[in-house]
Parts: C-alpha cells; sequence; structure tokens
C-alpha cells in the first residue's frame, strides 16, 4: 500500500530523530508548546516561588500580635512587582508565540522562517534583559535552551509556505489570481482559523 507521512511528532527521542533526519530526510522542528513549557519551567518557576515564599512571609507576619508596620510594607511591595514580573513574562510568552506564524500580526504579511528566526532573538534578547532586571538566577538555562531552538522552531514556516505553494502548483491559475489568494484571502482564513482555536484575547484583539 502506497503512502507518505506528512509529519510525525516525537519527544525528542534520540533514535527517532536519527531515523527521521537520516534515513527519512526529515527537517528537524522544534515544538513550540514545548519549548515553552521549558522557559516556564525555568524563569516563571522562579518567580513563583519567589511570590510564595514573600506571601508566606506577608501572611506570617500580619497573623503576629504586634507586627511592623514598616516590614508589612516592605513585602507589599515586594509582592507587587513579583506579581508585575509575572504579568511581563506572560507577555513574553505571548510575543513569542504570536511571532511564530507564516504572517505578521500587524501588518498582516508574510513572513519567512528567517524573519520570524530573527523576531525571536530579539524576544531572547528583551528575556535576558529582564532576567536580569528582575535578578532571576535561571537555573536550568531555559533562556539559552530556547536561543539554541530558534532555527529548529521558526523551520515550520517555512515549510507552511512550500506546502502552499506545492498546491498552488498543482493547479492552472493566473498569476494575479495566486498573488490575491496568498495576500489576502489566505491571511484572513488563516487568522480566522487561529482565532476559533484560541481563547487568548491578545490574539482575539488582533
Amino acid at each position: 500500500m502506497a503512502g507518505s507521512d506528512q509529519y510525525c511528532v516525537n519527544d525528542r527521542a534520540k533514535a527517532l530523530i536519527k531515523l527521521a533526519l537520516n534515513d527519512l530526510g526529515c527537517p528537524s522542528i522544534a515544538d513550540l508548546f514545548h519549548a515553552m513549557c521549558k522557559l516556564t519551567q525555568g524563569l516563571g518557576r522562579e518567580l513563583e516561588n519567589r511570590l510564595a515564599k514573600r506571601q508566606r512571609r506577608l501572611r506570617d507576619l500580619k497573623a503576629q500580635t504586634a507586627p511592623s508596620a514598616l516590614e508589612i510594607q516592605t513585602l507589599q511591595v515586594e509582592v507587587d512587582n513579583l506579581h508585575a514580573a509575572q504579568a511581563d513574562f506572560r507577555q513574553h510568552l505571548i510575543q513569542i508565540s504570536l511571532g511564530l506564524h507564516p504572517f505578521e500580526v500587524e501588518a498582516q504579511s508574510a513572513q519567512t522562517a528567517q524573519q520570524v528566526s530573527l523576531k525571536l532573538e530579539q524576544r531572547v534578547t528583551k528575556l535576558k534583559q529582564f532576567q536580569k532586571a528582575r535578578q532571576l538566577k535561571d537555573a536550568a538555562g531555559s533562556i539559552d535552551k530556547f536561543n539554541r531552538q530558534i532555527d529548529d522552531l521558526s523551520a515550520i514556516v517555512n515549510l507552511w509556505w512550500q506546502w502552499v505553494h506545492q498546491s498552488l502548483t498543482v493547479q492552472t491559475l493566473p498569476e494575479s489570481l495566486i498573488v490575491w489568494l496568498t495576500t489576502v484571502l489566505l491571511p484572513l482564513c488563516y487568522w480566522h482559523t487561529q482565532v476559533q482555536r484560541t481563547d487568548k484575547s491578545a490574539l482575539n484583539g488582533k
């Protein structure tokens, strides 16, 4: 029975990766969900642990008979700052997710894997600035791990466009219609599908 594989998903098992790359000639594409989970397990968890300690200390302090008003105020400021840091970190994750698409979110223009890689590299720079500003250790090296996966993450964009062009090649269409399909109709349909798949206001509001 004849058939072909479009893609497969694996858990980064070395044997499967070797088979795909060396024997099947498949490109290596990193999974965005797992890449972002690693960032969350690194920076996100560090922020969460730091916040939990401050909140626990604040509760214990308020439970005392004669708590120090100054210490309570100081801890409350730290708690508020950590909440703000968590919000900033979530924005970094949102921008990473919004950047990894075949179309640019704001301009709706097509983008290549190279353009996506550049945006992700810029986001890594901002994450490192965030780490430094918030004095996070990132002991797991989550930022560097994400940085090493940028090319493999971005590769999906070129593969998506390859599928589009191959699909159009088998059709006998005038060039003007192809341009309209790829620059007007396709981005409209693409983002409509993405909005249906997400409940995040960051995308629904674009």
